[in-house]
């Protein structure tokens, strides 16, 4: 390896040098280390230039590569050789309609009626402008579409939405429309959004001296400790207002308490206890109560006076009934009755048990029996008689009598009417007698006296005046009321 050798390694020369310098050069390239032998029987290597043929066609260029080459193509053309040219076109970029013409690096749009524009992608309607409050507009086949700001609709975004149609606002409250939204002009008591909170009138704290607060609509309730009243618990309660000190005693109002001062002579919280009952001067029971400069006694019933000393005897009314004797008893007394009578009173006898009285009639005892009281049409000593009100022939011109309790019943001959068939119906009250007739009343029917001209039992026939042929010599008789005519004859 002391032979220098001029070497070509992949397009490299390497200039060889003795011994281990050329041997350390080859390493710090990354190149293999060849002997010499390698070196001499190695086949020199010659790089050949693909681009030389110029094989990029269009205006590409042309870069060589170790055995080959690579095109880089100008705009608008594609291949290993930059021999295609782009379709532009394939992508589709003309919209609405439009036809596309490929070109070189390009391509050209023919839109469709009422598109414009590179991509044919704009149309006339929205120049104008229609879409109102900020709304965005977009080309549609033959019209236009509007994207609306929340808030708003209809075609052209003209409509603001009044969000209060949906009655959102609770508890009374008035809705304010705003833009894509609403306002609640909340009631005294309620807030929130949509006033459905109740405002806790009690987070002020209001109830004072440890009242407790409860929360209501649109108020509070303080419940005041004991002592305190008012609206907030703020007013101590004088509980002297009910003057609870007796007999002249003065009252010291205190904190849920008072004090009484007793007048000379009385003690006790109330002023209500006295020297006078302590001698213990109400009898029988009674209850004593000392009054000013004495004491009064509240008696048991049944006794009476100062001291209720007095037993009250009740048998001084005489109570006892039908020769009863009246025991007195305390607060009351007790008869001891006769033979045949009982009762508190013996004023119950023993007769009326067992009901002898009939048809509704009262029994009533008496000293050796008893006495019924009989209903009005009942007779007899125990009122089971029936009275025959029959009996005194009450029906008069035939009628026939019917008894019945505590009455009768006339059924009357014909032409006789009244309670008892004493009054002769007029046949003549429904006028029977026609055509001026006269009409006299008898018993049981009528006679009629007929006017001039008329007959009939009720004068309601026309007399026919030619009945006895008055006109002679061949005259015709014509019958009149009351007479007649003749036709003569020639």
């Amino acid at each position: 390896m002391d032979t220098l050798v001029n070497v070509r390694v992949v397009g490299k020369v390497t200039n060889v040098i003795q011994g281990f310098i050329a041997e350390a050069i080859l390493v710090r390239m990354g190149l293999p280390v060849l002997t010499l032998s390698q070196v001499i029987n190695a086949t020199v290597l010659q790089d050949t230039d693909e681009c030389q043929s110029d094989p990029c066609q269009n205006g590409g260029t042309c870069f060589d590569e170790v055995n080959g080459y690579q095109c880089e193509c100008a705009d608008g053309y594609e291949g290993d050789n930059c021999d295609s040219d782009i379709d532009e076109c394939h992508s589709d970029p003309c919209h609405n309609g439009g036809t596309c013409f490929d070109e070189v690096n390009g391509y050209q749009c023919e839109c469709a009626d009422g598109w414009e524009g590179d991509n044919c992608d704009s149309g006339y309607y929205c120049s104008s402008g229609p879409c109102q409050n900020g709304a965005s507009c977009r080309d549609v086949s033959l019209g236009y579409e509007c994207n609306c700001l929340p808030g708003y609709l209809g075609t052209n975004c003209e409509t603001e939405i009044d969000e209060c149609l949906s009655d959102p606002c609770r508890n009374g409250g008035t809705c304010v429309d705003d833009i894509n939204g609403y306002t609640c002009q909340c009631q005294s008591g309620w807030e929130g959004d949509q006033c459905d909170s109740d405002t806790d009138e009690c987070q002020s704290d209001p109830c004072q001296n440890g009242g407790t607060c409860f929360d209501e609509v649109n108020g509070y309730q303080c419940e005041c400790a004991d002592a305190y009243e008012g609206d907030n618990c703020d007013s101590d309660i004088d509980e002297c207002h009910s003057d609870p000190c007796h007999n002249g005693g003065t009252c010291f109002d205190e904190v849920n308490g008072y004090q009484c001062e007793c007048a000379d002579g009385w003690e006790g919280d109330n002023c209500d206890s006295g020297y006078y009952c302590s001698s213990g001067p109400c009898q029988n029971g009674a209850s004593c109560r000392d009054v000013s400069l004495g004491y009064e006694c509240n008696c048991l019933t049944g006794y009476s006076g100062t001291n209720c000393e007095t037993e009250i005897d009740e048998c001084l009314s005489d109570p006892c009934r039908n020769g009863g004797t009246c025991v007195d008893d305390i607060n009351g007394y007790t008869c001891q009755c006769q033979s045949g009578w009982e009762g508190d009173q013996c004023d119950s006898g023993f007769y009326c048990r067992s009901d002898p009285c009939q048809n509704g009639a009262t029994c009533a005892d008496t000293q050796s029996g008893y006495q019924c009281y009989c209903l009005t049409g009942y007779e007899g000593i125990h009122c089971q008689i029936d009275t025959d009100e029959c009996q005194s022939d009450p029906c008069q011109n035939e009628g026939t009598c019917f008894d019945e309790v505590n009455g009768y019943q006339c059924e009357c001959a014909d032409g006789y009417e009244g309670d008892n068939c004493d009054s002769d119906i007029d046949e003549c009250h429904s006028d029977p007698c026609h055509n001026g007739g006269t009409c006299f009343d008898e018993v049981n029917g009528y006679q009629c006296e007929c006017a001039d001209g008329w007959e009939g039992d009720n004068c309601d026939s026309d007399m026919d005046e030619c009945l006895s042929d008055p006109c002679h010599n061949g005259g015709t008789c014509v019958d009149d009321v009351n007479g007649y005519h003749c036709e003569c004859a020639d």
